[in-house]
């Protein structure tokens, strides 16, 4: 199982929320993109998702295919020049850019 941080859940329920998602099955997806890299989309859950709510809402949702290589691995905030930005850590390892 992936662990998400609180910080990082407060940051997801706010795309979640900027990307007007009302519907309670729908949540931020990962999904592959450019280069390789993971990246949000709105999503529909799946019965095999690995489901991250926060506050009554789902946050993230995790395709069963992502389960086993995301395996321990921790979802946190970074701050960035342009911002807050998630970044995917190993355990005990501090999120920055």
């Amino acid at each position: 199982m992936m662990t998400v941080t609180h910080q990082a859940k407060e940051v997801l329920l706010e795309l979640r929320s900027s990307a007007h998602i009302d519907e309670p099955e729908v949540g931020m997806r990962l999904a592959p993109g450019p280069l390789g890299r993971l990246m949000l989309v709105r999503g529909r859950q799946k019965p095999a998702d690995q489901v991250v709510q926060h506050k009554g809402a789902k946050v993230l949702l995790i395709s069963k295919e992502y389960l086993e290589p995301l395996q321990g691995l921790v979802i946190d905030v970074c701050s960035t020049a342009s911002g807050l930005r998630l970044r995917i850590t190993e355990p005990g390892q501090r999120a920055r850019e």
